[in-house]
C-alpha cells in the first residue's frame, strides 16, 4: 500500500518515481531534505521497499541509528533511484 502524507506540491510538475530498497540487517531512515518548502523522513525496515516520488534533483539521505544518535551513511541522487512506471496494470 502506498501512502504519500507529504505529497510534492502540484506547481512541481516534474517528479520521477523512485524506489530504494534497505539491503542491511538494520533499520534505516530515509531523508530528503535539499528541496524548498518539502521534507520527506521515513523508517525503512530490513529487507524493505521504499517507493516514493521526488524532483529528478532530490537527494536521498541514508541514516542508521546508533547509541548516540543517528549516522548518516549514504547519500544517493534520486534521478539514479528512479523506476519504470507501468503504463497498463498486468493481470496474473
Amino acid at each position: 500500500m502506498t501512502q504519500i502524507l507529504d505529497a510534492i506540491k502540484a506547481d512541481r510538475s516534474c517528479k520521477t518515481l523512485c524506489g530504494y530498497v534497505n539491503v542491511t540487517k538494520e533499520i534505516q531512515i530515509a531523508r530528503i531534505t535539499n528541496i524548498t518548502d518539502w521534507y520527506f523522513e521515513r523508517v525503512v525496515f530490513p529487507k524493505e521497499y521504499l517507493l516514493f516520488e521526488a524532483p529528478p534533483n532530490a537527494t536521498l539521505e541514508i541514516y542508521h541509528g546508533e547509541i548516540s544518535g543517528v549516522t548518516l551513511v549514504e547519500k544517493i541522487a534520486c534521478d539514479r533511484l528512479q523506476v519504470a512506471e507501468a503504463s497498463e496494470p498486468v493481470l496474473a
